[in-house]
């Protein structure tokens, strides 16, 4: 390449510069000299990024290789010079290579079609996911120390998620240092002034990591297991309604329709069948028991340890979900 053609295709950029957004027309590829530069899509409204990128790294190729749109946005992270590469001099210099080498370079760009369009469908929230669940892989390998506690180093763990999901390092630890700021794990600063990663609650992290996986497959069309599946709204103020009209009774497990119909109108200036559904439902699980007494009226037994264990249930899913949303 010429000294010349070096000297006239050198592009700077100050950081915060578009260089050039997804959807655009392409007619180059760019070759950082130096700086440093960010990769994003758009996913469902969300801005996920896909690669930082640095000195001797390369963007914007697939406008050469046969896509005429640009694929991502590409913003200057920091002040960046590049080199561009424009489609005459690519396609000139092409007309030197050999036939199978051409085949070759076009099987390359199809797969890394399919690669981009793979990537695509995860969200920012879908990668959390998959770093969450491998700290606490990470973490099962390890042994418990006298504390009951499991720590493993920040900076490998941080390369090795970076290497397994092909992750911005920035991205990464956003996720690490989000997961410490909840009850799950914590930062320590140990011997030699190094940065570890400690969980004292080994059993909640594993629990919440199996979640995550289980609603990363159900994303890909996989149905969530049952004891994944959390209580709707309706039937939380449902459950908490027939809880606290057990606790005005003397915490007594038989429940008289016309007590509650009167419970729902105080509480709720709503009838009864509000809750039809939810009646139906409880009754299903075998929480609710229909009865009638000797002068024909109608109650209902609850079955206490079952309506207690569902509540726990939707409590912890509730808890994880939560947690999901911390983590982004």
């Amino acid at each position: 390449m010429s000294e010349y053609f070096q000297k006239h295709s050198i592009r700077t950029f100050p950081a915060g510069t578009v260089i050039f957004k997804e959807g655009d027309l392409g007619f180059s590829m760019f070759i950082i000299q130096r700086g440093q530069v960010e990769i994003t899509t758009k996913v469902d409204g969300q801005t996920i990024i896909l690669a930082v990128l640095g000195e001797g790294e390369i963007f914007g190729e697939m406008a050469l290789l046969g896509d005429s749109h640009r694929s991502a946005s590409v913003t200057a992270v920091r002040n960046t010079m590049c080199l561009e590469i424009n489609k005459l001099l690519f396609n000139k210099q092409m007309e030197s290579v050999a036939p199978w080498m051409k085949a070759f370079f076009r099987i390359l760009v199809e797969r890394l079609k399919d690669a981009n369009k793979k990537r695509r469908t995860l969200t920012p929230k879908d990668l959390s996911r998959q770093v969450v669940y491998l700290v606490s892989d990470f973490l099962e390998r390890v042994e418990e120390n006298k504390s009951g506690q499991r720590q493993i180093p920040w900076l490998k763990t941080v390369e090795d998620i970076v290497f397994l999901l092909n992750l911005p390092k920035e991205q990464v630890e956003k996720v690490m240092n989000q997961l410490t700021i909840t009850e799950l794990a914590q930062s320590k600063i140990v011997f030699g002034n190094q940065r570890v990663l400690v969980s004292d609650k080994m059993s909640d992290l594993r629990n919440f990591s199996k979640f995550l996986k289980k609603r990363h497959f159900e994303k890909m069309g996989t149905s969530l297991p049952e004891e994944y599946v959390g209580c709707s709204e309706e039937e939380m103020i449902f459950l908490d309604f027939l809880k606290e009209l057990m606790k005005n009774q003397a915490n007594a497990t038989d429940l008289h329709l016309s007590d509650l119909e009167v419970g729902c109108q105080e509480k709720f200036q709503q009838p009864l069948t509000i809750f039809e559904h939810q009646f139906k439902e409880l009754t299903d699980m075998g929480i609710l028991h229909p009865r009638v007494d000797s002068t024909g009226d109608k109650y209902y037994i609850v079955d206490r340890e079952q309506m207690n264990k569902r509540l726990e249930k939707a409590n912890r899913i509730s808890s994880y979900k939560n947690l999901e949303n911390r983590l982004g």
